[in-house]
Order: C-alpha cells, then sequence, then structure tokens
C-alpha cells in the first residue's frame, strides 16, 4: 500500500494502489488478500486492529474505534455482546445476523453469493460454479472460479490487443510439429503435443 501521509502509518489506500489493486483484481490476481492466515506470528497488541490470541475483539486504537460491540481498551466484546466483526455480525445488536442473509454476493457470472448461517459472524468460504460449468452465453467455462475465455487468456498475457487464434491453430498443435506445437523437449530433441482444447 502506497503511504497516503509522511511519519503516521497509513490507514486508508492511496489512489494509486487503488488503481493497481483494482487492475489486479481484474486479472483475478486477489488470490492472496483473500487468503487469510490463520494465525498471526507476534505478540498480541490490543489495538492494532488485529483479533490475536487472548482477544474477543480489536477496532484498533481507541480514539479510533467506533465499535459498539468491542472495548478498545480491553480488546474484549462488551457483556451483551457475542461477536464484534464479520460480515455477519449485526453491529447494532452485536448478534450474529439471521440464516439467509446474503453476506457475499456473486462477483462474476461463475462466482456464487455466500449467506450468514445464524451461528456465526463470518461469511462461510466463498464458493463458485463447479469447473466445466458455461459460461458466457456459452462461449466459455467456468474454471477455478473464473470464466475463462481465449480471447480473455491472450488479453492477461499478451496485452489489449491479444486475441484468440482461429481453431485451426489449436488443432496444429495438437501433431506436436515444428509448425505448431506447446514447448520443445531438449531431452530427446522433439516438439510436444498440446492437449486437445
Amino acid at each position: 500500500m502506497a503511504a497516503s501521509s509522511g511519519s503516521t502509518s497509513p490507514i486508508h489506500w492511496s489512489s494509486c494502489s487503488l488503481e493497481y489493486l483494482a487492475l489486479a483484481f481484474e486479472h483475478g490476481m486477489d488470490y492472496c488478500l483473500r487468503n487469510k492466515p490463520a494465525k498471526l506470528f507476534d505478540s498480541p497488541i490490543c489495538g492494532n486492529g488485529f483479533v490475536e490470541p487472548g482477544e474477543q475483539c480489536d477496532c484498533g486504537l481507541k480514539e479510533n474505534c467506533d465499535n459498539p460491540c468491542c472495548n478498545a481498551s480491553t480488546c474484549m466484546l462488551h457483556s451483551n455482546a457475542s461477536c464484534a466483526t464479520g460480515e455477519c455480525c449485526d453491529l447494532k445488536t452485536c448478534k450474529p445476523k439471521n440464516a439467509g442473509v446474503e453476506c457475499r454476493n456473486a462477483e462474476h457470472e461463475c462466482d456464487l453469493s455466500e449467506y450468514c448461517t445464524g451461528q456465526s459472524e463470518f461469511c462461510p468460504k466463498d464458493v463458485f460454479k463447479i469447473d466445466g460449468e458455461s459460461c458466457n452465453m456459452g462461449k466459455a467455462f467456468c474454471y477455478q472460479g473464473s470464466c475463462r475465455t481465449h480471447n480473455d487468456q491472450c488479453k492477461l498475457l499478451w496485452g489489449p490487443s491479444g486475441s484468440s487464434s482461429d481453431s485451426q491453430c489449436y488443432n496444429m498443435n495438437n501433431k506436436g510439429t515444428k509448425l505448431g506445437n506447446c514447448g520443445y523437449n531438449r531431452l530427446n530433441s522433439s516438439y510436444i503435443k498440446c492437449d486437445d482444447p
């Protein structure tokens, strides 16, 4: 995250960082940001904004905390609260939202919406349509949560001018010759045949 201020730690993304993030997300490179670590490897510090061992909540520094469910001085839930964070925590009641409340909407046609369970303050794991499900008006298939078309893949690899070739080229690559292949095997001096598209 690019610094948005001089001497203090930034608490907001700069406009430049937001542009880079948006571009990375468009190319499906948001996996690491969504891959929340199971545990942090540092001593717990109340007020750092991370819920660590021995804490029930952590809404940051006391002067910045506006969470009605969390005691910013102790990083413990208020007596009437059962949650203070998470997409499924109702901050008006400090209780998990009812089952069936959408907590993450589908971002694209290969994604599925997720719903609160009524038991947890956290939204269930992000799930997607099964691999092979038709998408993009029947021109592509879902694979690992993304609608993959030949043109999109070419643009990702070669830039905005990249485009898919005629199907004859893909069929030619299945031959594994000098004119059509998926690489060269130096060990046996032969061209590698491509799998069927």
